[in-house]
Parts: structure tokens; C-alpha cells; sequence
């Protein structure tokens, strides 16, 4: 499970018992057709989220069908290949302009953003104008399915929706990350795929980088290079393996 250390959060998660049900489905199924499988399996709106600018009002869209809603699930990882959202529509009340966060297939786990119902003086800076997001989109293992497997990203918008886009590196599953309150710096925790078996675990690589927003780009840099993470890992081993260890 995911550890992400932020002043808040933002989280509005619906959980169901079973989502893995088969539907078949024809290759050009008419229109009917559609709003009979959506009839069965229909998505639902969740609770808006309403941005400090009261500017923006954000209404995420789930997957479950309302007689198997449950309490939100700890582990975002409980739904298997389900997301918590698939989307989120962002409103303008003033204009009454609508749009989505975006077009394609994703899988939303959690959202942090500057709200109304938070102190206000402990939100970090870098939220004033952007929203965060937790967010799988990518089939890492080629099994057609986005789930627990693949990995997660640390993702950006403006706070419209607009100008959505990945910060943490592509192929690295987000472990962590932590805003710093008063500039525009996120420290990112990652694990690398080292073995390249397509999984992410206890043999695979720690790595930690630092993302810096400036002139409204994202610069992203490792912040222990191969050679210093050598050197931890022997230190490790000759103070606390070593000694453990038994000569033949």
C-alpha cells in the first residue's frame, strides 16, 4: 500500500465486494445495446469537491453500481483492476464551462488539492494552483488490465483540469512523495524495475528524486546517484549483515 505524506488529503473512495464480473460484448454493438450494458454496470457521481477559489468544482466519477457501495476500502489497491475514479469532471460555476480531467483510460487512486474545508494556512504553495493526483495509466505487464501490478504515477493539472501530466518517471512505481510547504519542490519515492521481471518489490530499487516547477516546467533529478546508493547499501552491509554472518 502507498504512503504519501501530504499536509492533507483529499479522498473520496467507493469500494464493492466483486467487480470482476464478465459482459460480453459484440465488436459494434449498437446504441441500444450500450445503454443495456450501462443499465446493468452504470457509473456513478461522487461528492463534489470544492476548490478554495470556489472557482472550480470538481465531481469525480466511479465504476460501481450503487446496491454494492460500501464504505471506502484503506488499501486503494482492494478493487483489483477497478479504480477508485476513471475520471473526474471539473465545473465552473461561474461560467458553466465543463470538461474532463481527461480523454483517456486511467485509473485514479487518490486526489490532493487545495479545498474549502481545509486550514488554510498550512496548505503548501504549490497547491494554490495545481491539483495532485495518484494515478495508474500504463499496462507495465501487458496483460490488458490495469491493476496492482502496474504502476503508479504522481501526476499534475492546473486547477481547472487543464494541462494534465506525469511528474514521477515513467516505468517507477510512486511509493512516496512529500510537498515542500513553501516552494514549488516535491520529494519523490519510487521503486525501479532493476530485474526487469515486471514487478515492483523487496528486490527492486529504492530511488528518490527531487521535482522542481519552474518557468512552468517540471524539473525532475535523482537525488542519490548509482554511485552514493552503492555506498549506502555497503555500509548497510558491513555494520548490520556482516556481523550477523557466519564463516565457514
Amino acid at each position: 500500500m502507498k504512503k504519501i505524506a501530504l499536509l492533507f488529503l483529499v479522498v473520496f473512495g467507493i469500494a464493492c465486494h466483486n467487480s470482476n464480473s464478465k459482459i460480453t460484448l459484440k465488436k459494434n454493438p449498437t446504441s441500444k445495446e450500450i445503454d443495456s450494458i450501462l443499465t446493468q454496470n452504470n457509473f456513478e457521481y461522487d461528492r463534489p469537491i470544492v476548490l478554495d477559489s470556489q472557482q472550480q468544482v470538481l465531481i469525480p466519477i466511479s465504476g460501481y453500481l450503487i446496491y454494492t457501495r460500501v464504505m471506502p476500502s484503506s488499501n486503494p489497491y482492494y478493487l483489483n483492476e477497478a479504480a477508485r475514479y476513471w475520471n473526474i469532471l471539473f465545473h465552473n460555476p461561474i461560467t458553466g464551462a465543463n470538461r474532463f480531467l481527461t480523454k483517456n483510460r486511467i485509473k485514479i487512486l487518490n486526489l490532493y488539492a487545495k479545498t474549502t474545508d481545509i486550514d488554510i494556512k498550512k496548505t503548501p504553495k504549490i497547491l494554490n494552483n495545481k491539483i495532485l493526483y495518484d494515478i495508474v495509466d500504463t499496462d507495465f505487464n501487458n496483460d490488458q488490465r490495469l491493476d496492482e501490478n502496474d504502476p503508479d504515477y504522481l501526476f499534475v493539472s492546473d486547477i481547472n483540469g487543464e494541462n494534465l501530466q506525469r511528474i514521477s518517471p515513467q516505468n517507477e512505481d510512486l511509493v512516496h512523495f512529500e510537498v515542500l510547504p513553501k516552494n514549488q519542490q516535491i520529494l519523490i519515492q519510487t521503486i525501479r524495475d532493476v530485474n526487469k521481471d515486471l514487478h515492483f518489490n523487496s528486490e527492486d530499487e529504492t530511488i528518490w528524486y527531487e521535482a522542481l516547477l519552474k518557468n512552468k516546467e517540471w524539473h525532475i533529478q535523482e537525488m542519490f546517484d548509482s554511485t552514493f546508493r552503492k555506498q549506502i547499501g555497503n555500509i548497510y552491509f558491513e555494520q548490520w549483515i556482516k556481523p550477523k554472518m557466519t564463516t565457514p
